[in-house]
This record gives structure tokens, sequence and C-alpha cells, in this order.
């Protein structure tokens, strides 16, 4: 399926008209999370800033733990936006991929980027 093709489907799904930028992005809101998706080549970014660790530097051990083998960070990767000083999540796929296929990683994205959410409001 074409990435035009999987944002429009997307967006019938959720009820918006969604579509690329000139500069191959897009940006959605999920029930107030913030997710944006970038087209490079042949491969499709998702990517979401997660929360604030400025201070948090206590947790980077369960952080880079959580990225090995994408165990708890959803196949995808936790990262430090040092300039922000926030943690973000990303997640890479293939853009040659099926809606339902597309689907199932982005909930899967969505999923874990509340659970990480929720961890650093509780800890």
């Amino acid at each position: 399926m074409q990435v035009q093709e999987i944002f429009k489907t997307l967006g019938q799904r959720i009820g918006l008209s969604l579509s690329l930028t000139d500069e191959q992005t897009c940006s959605v809101l999920f029930d107030g999370d913030e997710v944006r998706f970038e087209v490079q080549d042949s491969q499709l970014f998702i990517y979401a800033e997660v929360g604030s660790l400025a201070g948090r530097e206590d947790l980077y051990i369960r952080l880079l733990g959580a990225n090995h083998l994408g165990q708890w960070s959803g196949f995808g990767s936790l990262g430090l936006d040092e300039n922000k000083e926030l943690l973000t999540l990303t997640r890479v796929l293939v853009l040659e991929c099926s809606y339902a296929a597309f689907e199932r990683e982005l909930t899967l994205f969505i999923k874990v980027l509340r659970y990480w959410k929720t961890f650093l409001q509780e800890n």
C-alpha cells in the first residue's frame, strides 16, 4: 500500500482528512497524545515525545533496559532529545506494508507511548 493511501485510510478510520505535507510529514493527536510521522525514502518514522527527563538520570538504566531487544519499547526505540531534555519514542516501518500491518504497529506504538508517559508520571 502506498503511504498516501495509508494516511487516507487512517484519516477515514478516525474521522479526519489526513495527508502528508510537502516535507513528507504528518502529525495526529490520539486522545491528546501527539504522534508525528515522517517519510524518508522507503521508511516511515513514527515519533512522539514521552516526557521530561530533566533531573531524572536515575531512570536511564531502566530506559536502556527497555530498549534491549525492543522488549519494552514496542520494537521501537526510547531516546533522549538532548536539546529539550525529553524522552522520545521512535518506531521505523518499511512503507510497503498493508494498512492492517500499519494499524497494528501504530496501535502498539500508542500503547507503549502511554505506558512510558504513565511510568514517568509515577516515578
